[in-house]
């Protein structure tokens, strides 16, 4: 019996580690991507029912895998399943051929619309030509908080070489925002709190249509259990309103630790409010000991509140999407953060 596509199983855990590894040798263990998969793919919280991923197998062995993540967003008048693809790999001695690009169409299955963020060279240039548009571009950007201990900790030369760009690239960025920002405005002071059980704000009504991850209760309560690092939601409150929450993912790499911004949503379209969230983020990490802080941003209330906070911005990323015509002809602007897909974890 030949190779065919079919829904990857627990028992796959190890053959696809093994994979994951000969593709990219310089990721994770065997071990590490063993515990990320049975997250993303096999947690109880995935309750479904639907595969989050697929594998090219027969009876002897695994040459293929794509795996996904699924989104709840939002506009506050509908909702859609935003399937993000991740892990899309094909070993590079077996010959695929049409079961390799079968993969990504088959895994959009799960949802309504498919968010591609990036990716590496061969899959930006196949999947145009499967019907994937580009839509938009989000843009990485950094804040640092210790710059000798950012390059003190790098575990390589090139590492170092790599760190020191980005604090060049920080610096520079920073003398401009300082310069533009020398007549700050004053912003209310809203409380913050952490949330052992995430919540997300009400939707409200907005003259915009913006479409955003809904950071539902039950997504936000899946991804803190996500292995990689500590997982911690912050609420932002005004009184007793919930009215905004952030997401912050703190990451260990032996002596490296920083943390990445996953999401920050708040459906009150005002800058103070941004900004208050990005306040509560920065003072829950004063005391973690993180070097930096990554984070991804393409909304435009949301990156001027990183700009005005310090953050640089480093590079961009191409958003492509796999839609049905006129799916999303009346969307104005998009929210996206790093908790899409395999962002949140792997943005270094």
């Amino acid at each position: 019996m030949g190779f065919a596509i079919r829904a990857m199983q627990p028992a796959d855990l190890d053959a696809v580690s093994r994979l994951m590894v000969r593709v990219f040798p310089q990721s994770h263990s065997p071990a590490q991507w063993a515990k990320i998969m049975e997250w993303m793919y096999f947690s109880p919280s995935l309750a479904d029912g639907r595969p989050r991923a697929l594998v090219i197998a027969d009876a002897h062995s695994i040459v293929g895998h794509i795996g996904c993540t699924v989104s709840p967003f939002t506009d506050g008048r509908r909702y859609l399943r935003v399937v993000n693809p991740a892990n899309w790999v094909v070993d590079p001695d077996c010959k695929a051929g049409l079961l390799a690009v079968r993969l990504i169409l088959e895994i959009g299955a799960a949802g309504d619309l498919v968010m591609v963020i990036g990716g590496g060279e061969q899959t930006q240039r196949i999947i145009p030509k499967l019907g994937y548009k580009e839509w938009f571009r989000v843009e990485r950007y950094i804040k640092v908080l210790k710059p000798w201990r950012l390059l003190g900790s790098a575990p390589t030369g090139r590492a170092m070489a790599h760190n020191a760009v980005k604090l060049g690239l920080y610096w520079t960025g920073r003398v401009q925002a300082m310069a533009r920002n020398r007549h700050g405005r004053s912003t209310p002071v809203y409380q913050w709190r952490e949330m052992d059980e995430p919540k997300a704000p009400e939707p409200i009504e907005s003259s915009t249509t913006v479409m955003r991850n809904a950071l539902d209760p039950q997504f936000l309560a899946w991804f803190k259990q996500c292995p990689e690092g500590s997982v911690h939601v912050l609420g932002l409150y005004d009184g007793q309103q919930l009215i905004g929450h952030v997401s912050v993912l703190i990451m260990a790499r032996g002596s490296r630790r920083w943390a990445n911004l996953l999401g920050a949503e708040t459906w009150i379209e005002a800058p103070s409010v941004w900004s208050s969230l990005l306040n509560a983020t920065e003072e829950f990490l004063q005391g973690q000991q993180v070097t930096h802080i990554n984070a991804v941003g393409c909304y435009a209330p949301w990156c001027e509140a990183l700009r005005r906070h310090g953050y640089t911005r480093l590079k961009s990323n191409p958003v492509r999407l796999r839609s049905k015509p006129g799916q999303l002809k009346d969307v104005a602007a998009w929210h996206v953060t790093a908790i899409e897909g395999d962002l949140g974890y792997l943005m270094e």
